[in-house]
């Protein structure tokens, strides 16, 4: 009799594990993605080019943070560059229930003069939350795009040009700018 409990405990447990597995790939493959990244050259008539490192990025993160449009305060962070115009992020944010971490990967793109980034995959510990996020968080990409836009406008200042390209390596963003 004793044996059959722990049986059925062991089958609850593994048939547990395998539903959670389950719902956790349907979810990833249910969460939208954003489009693919395409191999972004320099433009041949580039007449500016700025390169801006992970640590002035993850100074402007930190310095901002209490102005991003969430409904959690951002504590900590850390973004990292990565080749393909990727960037993977860290956040500590403070929830009702204590400092939850997100990590994730985004997307980087220049497109008629403007500057798209997409939220690719948001994790939780081991959890996809990419389709939650998306749900709970209607627009965040959106939201994000228009701050780092304005940011990009605030820097030009009355310079006449058009961001027509970025392209991104181990450590930086490259941001090629063209006249208007």
């Amino acid at each position: 009799m004793r044996n059959d409990k722990i049986v059925a405990l062991l089958i609850g447990i593994l048939g547990g594990a395998l539903l959670c597995c389950l719902s956790s790939g349907l979810l990833l493959a249910l969460s939208p993605k954003a489009a693919a990244v395409e191999g972004w050259a320099p433009p041949a008539n580039a007449v500016i080019t700025a390169d801006v490192s992970e640590a002035y990025l993850n100074r402007v993160m930190m310095a901002s943070a209490a102005d991003y449009p969430s409904p959690y305060p951002v504590r900590a962070g850390q973004l990292d560059v990565l080749p393909g115009n990727r960037m993977a992020f860290a956040v500590q944010i403070e929830t009702p229930i204590g400092l939850v971490t997100a990590k994730g990967v985004a997307t980087i793109v220049a497109r008629e003069g403007r500057l798209y980034i997409g939220i690719e995959d948001v994790y939780m510990g081991p959890l996809p939350v990419t389709l939650l996020m998306r749900l709970t968080q209607p627009g965040l990409d959106e939201r994000i795009s228009d701050r780092a836009n304005t940011q990009i406008i605030s820097r030009l200042g009355q310079a006449n040009l058009n961001l027509a390209a970025v392209t991104s390596d181990e450590t930086q963003l490259h941001f090629y700018f063209t006249s208007k």
